[in-house]
């Protein structure tokens, strides 16, 4: 088909483009009038754009422009001219509609420039195939003022929008066009190709090579040895295409080319560009840097300098030099009928290897998509019809249910849920002896608890009830509450923050449980079990059987006869042949539809090389990747295979443009919804056919949420794993495949954890960035579903609900962008890890890498000595185009490597970026103070060796606008010529006081501890202190002449590691460490000052890779003194002060109640346990300790006895050491006094005469006594607390023993009510029992023996006492109270410990 337009000077044109029913925008310009005059005659000379301005950006559309002719001396032009647009540019959708614009000029025959006369914008969607004739007023442009006149315009459109269906019906009936034999034969690829052909998009990519500048010098001189010069040459490089090179520029490190090159035939919107910049040799080759580019930045043409990077990728430590191309990427009429008539002569062979009938969807990239759509058909078994009557009687109860449930109100108060664990049945076995160790973790309205763990085995019984408990829990936070059950297998090895395999997980609404029934229970019911985590275990994972009651405000819970329940299950299980999926629960009153999850996958990019080159080199670097979308546990829906070759991550931007339809039963249970992105080996040998490369997370109520009338915009979603490095040499690859298998064999066999697997299963842990997909979620009905229009028989019908793809169109318009720029100052490390070259002799450099997106800049190496590098250096990346929406934007990555490996983390940190301004429009992206960076192990790597630490960097990160960073670089560059590289010389004395509650590493249970203290390259260590958990030390580490930032802030931190001494071997026991910023140190012109006169140390936790991982804690100081105040040099640590608190005599007191619920030690019962304490106050050890004592049984003695200790403490509590308490057990007659369990008492706020920390042991816990009109006391009436001899029970007792006074004067009565003891016990212990006080100890003894003897002592007074305890020592001479001790004292004074 030909299309006729007249042009700008009104001659008629023709185009022989081949189009395809597009729909086109004709513009007729018929004349203006009382445009703005400018020549003096009160004339102009108009001429005119017309041009298509994209609606969101305002920018113009490339190809589709055109020139309105000049009309010389008139206000009142008249054109007639017409002109079509949409040959080029889409103008089907109408969320990207473009708007239509005219600029008018003038320009006389004189003048040196144009001037504005003025603009009109016309909306498109406004546009139909109806004829608009309209005059448009011409409106200011910015560059005119008083711009007056209007424009005569008639606009159509040949035809109107279409939906996506007629779209696809459209394209089928010119398919069918086509030979319908010959049709068959062509590749699914290769149709997409054609497509794309006659729609017009891009097959040609030309290249203008410009010049270079500033290349590397690779050629050395014959004399003197040094680089000088090179002899540059550009290669260019699109997989599948063959090579095109550049002439040689001799001895030019500013070489100009200015030559043209052209690539036919580049359809794939996947293909990346690669320009290498090589230096010829005589005989081989040097490669000086190199740049790739994506093939879809140009569409419009562009010219641009490049910065030219190394062959992996990344950014250069030295400069490489820049290279200027003018790049175009589009559509050349003559190149698509090549293209065609190259289809149409596919070899047969080949096509009937590609040719598959399409029956079910599979799934796999074989799949042929001749068709739009793809199902998933399932069987064609006709479900039988209903019988009326039974329709009826069924829509009859549901009428009733719904009537009896609507009365149901859910309200604000205090709910309890029980949740029932009974049992569990043919669960998956994720074992390798097909068993699995079962756990269940149940998830409630925010609170979770775990069942036991049961061990090797598929069928078990539970049996656990769990009680949560909901105060004052409103109706809005119920009704969006759920109950969860997950059954995982445990884990043999605990990993923080994993909970094992998960095997299967039941989730169910709280409000739908507590509507479910009037009694508020789902009982007893068996439920299905599906994987929503692993995309590979689709359907049903195994049954458990739950109760779940809702107790909500003013209710009781149901009491059920669980016998005959119990008598009911297993008669039905015997009728169903034990069978029990035919038993599950369908939970009633759910009203469920079908919708369909929507997921547009448009293109990936920066995806990771996994194929890396073969030996040989046959095969080339490359990514075979593919998307998988799963939700609720069901089979996987898949996109295509997309293979891009290249062997850097810059090359690998794989495209779909699929659109993948999930039904799902809604409401749904489920939330996550997950996209894996793979990599496929399935022509690779290996353990398994499809790589991981990581996985994308979205929430189904997000989606929900956004899911409306109008279309989600797609966003990016990042993509985070493990690290691979799969582009590197042949050689490297086969040993990489070694240790694929070794990980594999480990995982399965051993057990150990997979790092690589779990990093890449768990994004938010990850170490590395992975790429990135620009995706669109939605929830559409099903009536929203497209429909099939190939189905020709009943057969071939399509199915109800089924999962199935179709293509979909290249985006138009993608997510708005910004230039960004990431900068830093990279200061120093401490507590850095060792890599030696050669072991505690040499060791190799170090550095630091910034790293976001798939750009990365590295410092320079800095030598490592005794953990500490100094860089000193300010780094900063070029421009980066990220999303202007900040959630888009991926995180930023600090990356600690060795210089000549900086591609390799040794350990890294991950960190959210900061963009935007502050309420005072200062950038807070590049306010970011600098921060000790506290890195990690990348154990998917494993460089690190066990037990060394990652280490700390002291670095100040910016990020934030490209304009923003030039603003800011230049202070930041005297920031750090100024306040970090100048420095001053201190002396540095570190005071080392006491440690508290460190790990024990000997086998008694204690440790030998000492420590280390690093600053600057140097150590020092304080004397061990034997056996002990908590030593004191109270010595000084001296530093002689530090050198100190002017500013502390970016001085290097002091470093303290605390080891386990060993006797018998050089390397001790790492117990942990931990740094202190100095900052926070004092300084002191006079080096003779006393302790008492420094300020006071603080406390520091230890930790050995990240804080909380152990526990214990140091008690430290810093002090610095300037050399400038210093007279005479103290350089050896005996002239220095004692730094021993001052002391005091003084007593502690306790009264050792008893012990409660002992274990078992070393498989054996308590025997005859006492408690042992001892203080280790500055050097002394002060011991004492409890009588044995067996009653009232072992596990749960009672002592019963004051303890006075005479003690030295400190006079400020911070020195206060803790009092230790040891629990023992006597065996083997006294011989052996085993550890039974320990414990502590802080005595920092036990110190009377340190008013700042001093806490009474006693606080009122009892209600006070009123008075009225006098001194006549009165019990409160309200409000009464249990052992105030106020409360209900206390009233009880005093009944009973004004009743035991009348029966004692009573002849005719025999035997008396007894005393309701363990009554009175529970009601004067507190809610929440700690155990403390009389009653708290007592509440957990057995009393039913002492009961009984009481109760017969009480009906019967003539017993007399039998086996009276000799009264402990305490007791002696004491007085005997007639009430209970409780109500003698005002308050309670007893702690638990």
């Amino acid at each position: 088909m030909n299309r006729l337009f007249k042009s700008s000077k009104g001659k008629e044109s023709t185009n022989t483009d081949v189009i395809s029913n597009k729909r086109i925008l004709t513009v007729e310009v018929i004349e203006a009038k009382q445009i703005k005059a400018c020549h003096k005659n009160a004339t102009s000379d108009p001429f005119g754009k017309i041009c298509l301005i994209n609606s969101t950006s305002d920018k113009e559309i490339a190809n589709e422009s055109f020139k309105l002719s000049k009309k010389s001396g008139t206000v009142d032009p008249v054109w007639n001219e017409k002109f079509e647009f949409g040959h080029k540019y889409e103008l089907t959708n109408p969320e990207y509609m473009p708007n239509l614009n005219i600029t008018l000029y003038h320009k006389g025959y004189m003048d040196p420039s144009e001037k504005s006369l003025g603009k009109i914008e016309v909306t498109l969607n406004d546009i139909s195939v109806n004829v608009v004739d309209k005059w448009y007023t011409i409106k200011p442009d910015g560059r005119a003022d008083k711009i007056s006149g209007e424009i005569h315009l008639r606009l159509s459109f040949n035809k109107d929008i279409e939906t996506e269906e007629e779209d696809n019906e459209d394209q089928e009936c010119e398919d069918t066009q086509v030979d319908e034999q010959t049709s068959l034969l062509i590749d699914q690829e290769e149709s997409d190709d054609l497509t794309a052909t006659v729609d017009s998009d891009p097959n040609t990519l030309d290249i203008f090579l410009i010049r270079a500048r500033n290349l590397a010098a690779l050629d050395k001189t014959f004399l003197m040895g040094k680089t000088t010069s090179s002899d540059p040459f550009v290669r260019f490089r699109i997989p599948g295409f063959s090579d095109q090179v550049s002439a040689v520029k001799e001895k030019n490190l500013n070489p100009e080319w200015r030559e043209h090159f052209r690539f036919e035939g580049v359809t794939n919107s996947s293909l990346s560009l690669d320009v290498s910049v090589y230096d010829k040799d005589k005989i081989s080759k040097k490669f000086i840097g190199k740049v790739f580019l994506k093939v879809t930045d140009f569409t419009n043409k562009s010219k641009k300098w490049y910065t030219l990077l190394s062959k992996s990728g990344a950014s250069s430590t030295t400069e490489l030099g820049e290279i200027e191309l003018e790049i175009h990427w589009y559509w050349d009429p003559k190149v698509a009928a090549v293209l065609r008539e190259k289809k149409f002569k596919i070899d047969n062979k080949i096509s009937t290897k590609i040719f598959k009938t399409i029956n079910s969807f599979t799934g796999n990239v074989e799949d042929a998509e001749n068709d739009e759509m793809e199902y998933d058909d399932g069987p064609s078994d006709e479900v039988p019809p209903e019988n009326p009557e039974e329709k009826k009687k069924k829509e009859e109860e549901i009428a009733t249910k719904t009537k009896e449930l609507s009365e149901i109100d859910i309200k604000s108060g205090d709910y309890q849920v029980l949740v029932h664990i009974i049992e569990a049945r043919d669960l998956k076995a994720e074992n390798i002896d097909n068993t699995s160790d079962p756990i269940v973790y149940i998830h409630c309205l925010e609170q979770k608890q775990s069942t036991k763990v049961i061990r090797g085995v598929t069928n078990c019984v539970f049996d656990d009830l769990h009680i949560f408990n909901f105060p004052n829990l409103d109706k809005e936070s119920f009704n969006e509450g759920f109950i969860r059950c997950e059954v995982r297998d445990a884990m043999t090895i605990t990993v923080p923050g994993f909970k094992g395999t998960m095997i299967g997980a039941y989730t169910i609404d709280a409000a739908q449980v507590y509507q479910m029934n009037k009694d508020h229970e789902f009982y007893r019911q068996w439920v299905p079990l599906m994987d929503d985590e692993e995309a590979s275990d689709t359907g049903v994972q195994g049954f458990l059987k739950i109760t779940i009651q809702i107790i909500g405000p003013g209710e009781k819970v149901k009491v059920h006869d669980e016998d005959a329940d119990r008598a009911k299950e297993i008669e039905a299980e015997s009728k169903a042949g034990n069978d029990v999926s035919s038993l599950v629960a369908s939970v009633p009153m759910i009203r469920k539809e079908w919708k369909y999850l929507v997921v547009n996958i448009y293109r990936l990019e920066g995806l990771p090389v996994m194929d890396g080159k073969q030996v040989g080199g046959i095969v080339g670097a490359k990514t075979d990747a593919f998307c998988e979308l799963a939700f609720a546990g069901g089979r996987p829906l898949k996109t295509k295979i997309v293979t891009v070759s290249g062997d850097s991550r810059l090359a690998i931007n794989p495209h779909f443009n699929a659109q993948l339809w999930y039904p799902v039963s809604y409401p749904t249970m489920t939330q996550v919804i997950k996209i894996g992105v793979y990599d496929d080996d399935s022509s690779r040998i290996g353990p398994e056919i499809k790589e991981l490369i990581g996985f994308i997370m979205e929430k189904m109520n997000n989606v929900c949420k956004k899911s409306g009338k109008s279309e989600i915009p797609p966003r990016w979603y990042n993509i985070y794993g493990a690290p691979e490095f799969k582009q590197a040499k042949a050689a490297e690859n086969l040993i990489k495949g070694v240790k694929e298998i070794s990980r594999v064999v480990n995982k399965t066999l051993i057990g150990s954890v997979d790092w690589y697997s779990y990093y890449n299963n768990v994004p938010e842990k990850a170490s590395s960035y992975k790429g990135r997909a620009l995706l669109a979620f939605k929830v559409v009905s099903e009536d929203q579903k497209p429909k099939r229009k190939d189905a020709k028989s009943s057969k071939d019908k399509e199915p109800e609900v089924a999962p199935f793809r179709m293509k979909i169109k290249s985006l138009k318009i993608e997510p708005k962008t910004k230039k960004y720029v990431l900068q830093a100052l990279v200061i120093c490390g401490t507590d850095l890890p060792a890599m030696s070259e050669i072991p505690k002799v040499s060791y190799h450099n170090l550095s630091v890498v910034i790293s976001m997106g798939v750009f990365d800049k590295p410092s320079n190496g800095a030598q490592f000595k005794e953990g500490l590098c100094t860089w000193n250096q300010f780094i900063k990346t070029p421009p980066l185009e990220f999303p202007q929406d900040l959630e888009q934007i991926p995180d930023i990555f600090v990356y600690l490597v060795k210089t000549s490996s900086p591609n390799k983390p040794l350990s890294f940190a991950r960190i959210k970026p900061v963009v935007g301004k502050d309420k005072n429009m200062k950038t807070i992206g590049f306010l970011r103070p600098a921060e000790w960076v506290l890195l990690q192990e990348d154990k998917s790597i494993d460089a690190l060796e066990t037990g060394q630490f990652p280490g700390s960097i002291l670095i100040k990160l910016g990020f934030g606008l490209e304009s923003e960073s030039k603003s800011v670089e230049a202070d930041w560059n005297k920031l750090l010529d100024e306040e970090v590289k100048h420095k001053n010389s201190y002396q540095m004395r570190v005071h080392v006081f006491q440690a508290a509650n460190l790990p024990s590493a000997d086998n008694n249970g204690l440790s030998d501890p000492f420590v280390k203290v690093y600053y600057n390259g140097e150590h020092h260590k304080v004397d061990y202190v034997r056996k002990t958990l908590f030593p004191s030390w109270n010595q000084t580490v001296l530093f002689n002449d530090v050198t100190i930032p002017v500013n502390f802030d970016y001085a290097p931190q002091v470093v303290f590691k605390v080891y386990d001494h060993n006797d018998l071997s050089p390397n001790h026991t790492y117990l942990g460490t931990f740094a202190v910023q100095l900052k926070d140190a004092e300084i002191t012109e006079d080096e003779n000052i006393l302790p008492q006169n420094l300020k006071d140390p603080k406390w520091y936790n230890i930790f050995k890779e990240v804080p909380n991982d152990t526990h214990g804690k140091v008690l430290v100081s810093i002090q610095l003194i300037p050399q400038t105040f210093r007279k005479v040099m103290n350089t050896k640590k005996e002239n220095l002060p004692s730094i021993v608190p001052d002391t005091c005599k003084a007593y502690i007191e306790l009264i050792a109640l008893g012990i409660r619920d002992l274990e078992p030690f070393n498989f054996q019962a308590m025997q005859a346990p006492f408690l042992e304490l001892e203080l280790n106050s500055f050097g002394t050890i002060y011991l004492s300790s409890t009588g044995i004592s067996k009653k009232p049984n072992p596990s749960n003695p009672n002592f019963l006895e004051k303890i006075t200790m005479e003690v030295k403490l400190p006079l400020k509590s911070i020195y206060a050491t803790s009092l230790q308490i040891r629990a023992r057990d006597t065996r083997l007659g006294g011989f052996l006094k085993p550890v039974v369990g320990v414990g502590v008492i802080d005595l920092s706020s036990k110190l009377p005469w340190c008013e700042d920390t001093y806490i009474e042991p006693q606080k009122d816990n009892f209600t006070p006594v009123e008075t009225i009109g006098g001194d006549i006391p009165i019990e409160a009436t309200e409000n009464t607390i249990p052992g105030t001899n106020t409360d209900e029970i206390s009233m009880k007792v005093k009944e009973l023993r004004n009743k035991k006074e009348d029966i004692l004067s009573d002849n005719f009565i025999a035997t008396a009510e007894p005393l309701p003891l363990t009554d009175l016990i529970h009601a004067r212990t507190k809610e929440e029992d700690s155990g403390a006080g009389v009653f708290g100890a007592l509440n957990h003894i057995n009393l039913s023996k002492k009961v009984q003897k009481k109760e017969i002592e009480y009906a019967d007074l003539t017993v007399e006492e039998e086996e009276k305890d000799s009264p402990p020592a305490w007791k002696v001479g004491r007085k005997i109270l007639d009430s209970e001790l409780e109500n003698e004292l005002v308050t309670t004074p007893f702690e638990t410990y």
